[in-house]
């Protein structure tokens, strides 16, 4: 398929005609302090095998920590970065390799630098036994560590906690606040630029989206065609969750329009999104049994695909129900405009939608 796009460039057939990175990875500082912190708490105990004393503590947690902080960056800007595409557009065995040879190289240099930081009373001394064996218990240490982070961006800390905890092992209804976002007009891109390119697009879409999510506190609960459902539980206000949904639908909107120039010169496309939001109490429970999953089920999660139909029919990027808007007032430069009552298809109730707008 041979597409037009704006400098009238042919692409061919299902290639992603753009560089590596439409988004650049953005770095969590969270997780680096996390990291960190437990690669300190691994390391102090760990150096009291060889003997006691405040300075080898001190010595073990500096290391840890090191060892930590250097994978973690490897892992976090690296590999998610322009290299780490390359290397996993290899062969599986290559990116496995390099992976390994960059974990025992940032270990190593973390044993060395820990020891010369703070060294030991008596002289640096460390035999070649106790080196392979401090580089083994650090490489599973971390794996440990990677593998609990890679678990919890998988599935959602939330998520994890309920699971473990059987909170929703029983079907319980909570208040939750929803946040709907798709792309518009995806059906007409798809079938305009292909399958193969609409889908690159929306990948690219949601990898910018994400980080915005989780910087407002959301979670995603599931991906649905085009469209991605994110949740807040309210934990002390509904007021806090409610606020941090119309921040993020704001920021995820911009957050796209703003990479405009970005897609457009990678795919010859400009998505936008929209953005719909709703609050209310829905029925949470555990379902399936290979694969377990929490659901959300009841009128709230109905009537906010409604909300996102009223939204597409009316041309608006951002649209809420007055129920979220009761709870939250919209951020400072933003304003929310009535756009009238809205009964959903099959309720007799009306509920009072607004759209917002910056200043």
């Amino acid at each position: 398929m041979n597409r037009e796009t704006p400098s009238s460039r042919e692409v061919a057939p299902g290639r992603d005609p753009g560089p590596a990175a439409i988004v650049a990875p953005e770095f969590s500082f969270g997780r680096l302090a996390a990291l960190t912190l437990y690669g300190a708490l691994v390391g102090a105990p760990y150096a009291l095998l060889y003997e006691s004393g405040l300075g080898q503590v001190i010595r073990g947690a500096t290391t840890g920590a090191l060892i930590a902080a250097g994978v973690t960056l490897f892992e976090l800007l690296l590999l998610q970065g322009e290299l780490g595409r390359r290397l996993q557009a290899g062969p599986l065995g290559t990116f496995l390799a390099a992976r390994l040879g960059a974990w025992i190289v940032i270990i190593i240099a973390g044993l060395v630098a820990g020891r010369v930081l703070v060294p030991r009373a008596d002289g640096f001394d460390v035999t070649a036994m106790q080196m392979l064996f401090d580089i083994g218990f650090s490489f599973v240490i971390s794996f440990i560590g990677i593998t609990a982070l890679s678990v919890k961006r998988l599935l959602g800390g939330d998520v994890i906690a309920a699971l473990l905890s059987g909170r929703y092992y029983r079907p319980r209804t909570e208040e939750r606040v929803f946040l709907l976002l798709d792309i518009v007009g995806s059906t007409a891109l798809a079938d305009r630029y292909g399958d193969t390119i609409y889908l690159g697009v929306l990948n690219r879409v949601l990898q910018a989206v994400a980080p915005v999510i989780e910087r407002f506190g959301g979670e995603i609960h599931r991906y649905v065609g085009d469209a991605v459902i994110v949740t807040w539980r309210p934990k002390l206000a509904l007021a806090r969750a409610a606020g941090g949904a119309i921040a993020c639908a704001m920021a995820c909107v911009e957050r796209v329009r703003g990479e405009a120039a970005r897609f457009e010169a990678a795919f010859g496309i400009a998505p936008a999104l929209r953005a719909a939001i709703h609050c209310g109490p829905v029925i949470a429970a555990e379902i399936g049994t290979v694969k377990r999953e929490i659901a959300f089920v009841g009128d709230t999660m109905n009537t906010l695909a409604r909300i996102e139909q009223a939204a597409r029919e009316r041309g608006r990027s951002v649209v809420l129900s007055g129920d979220v808007l009761a709870a939250a007032a919209p951020p400072p430069g933003v304003e929310a405009e009535r756009l009238g009552d809205f009964t959903p298809r099959g309720k007799t109730e009306a509920i009072a939608l607004y759209a917002l707008e910056r200043r």
